[in-house]
This record gives structure tokens, sequence and C-alpha cells, in this order.
């Protein structure tokens, strides 16, 4: 999986040619959370409403400490999955 995790706040990730489709919400944001650990990050994934917010996303990625969280502001119009398989840029929205 291409990616950028200088800063992240504006992290991007994109599928390479010869990686399989996720067909999954729940395994590509898996996987973010898998490479923003290796970056040095301390996230995970969450369901939004078992955390305690109030959002219609399927999934969140925050840091453990409550630090900032990770989601796809367009969640409500697409699968964050359709644009990744695509091979476009998947960035996701940060909150703090």
């Amino acid at each position: 999986m291409l990616y950028d995790v200088m800063d992240i706040k504006n992290t991007w990730f994109k599928r390479e040619p010869d990686e399989k489709k996720i067909y999954s919400e729940s395994l590509l944001y898996y996987r973010i959370k898998q490479i923003l650990n290796d970056a040095g990050f301390d996230v995970i994934k969450k369901n939004p409403q078992k955390d305690g917010h109030l959002t219609s996303a399927s999934y969140i990625i925050r840091d453990r400490k409550h630090k900032f969280l990770l989601y796809d502001e367009y969640h409500q119009v697409r699968s964050l999955t359709e644009p990744f398989n695509a091979f476009k840029k998947v960035c996701l929205r940060y909150h703090d």
C-alpha cells in the first residue's frame, strides 16, 4: 500500500497496482491502523458509537490517549473501499 504518513493531519493511502482489492471497510481501516502503528503512532480502530462519538461513520481510527481521530468525512455517500480499489488516494479527515 502506498502511503504518506509524514504528518498525521495530511495522511493519505493509495492501493498499489499489485495489491488485492479490499471489499470490506473494516479490513481497510484495519490495514490503515497497521500502517499508522508501524509509522510510530499508537492508534486503534473503533466503532464510533461504541466509543461515545455521535457520528454515523462506520469506523474511526483514534489515538489511544484520545489526542486525535481520523475518519472518512464522506462516509454517508460512499464506501471508502470504492476510491481505494480504483487506485485513487484515500484521505481521512483529522480531528483533535
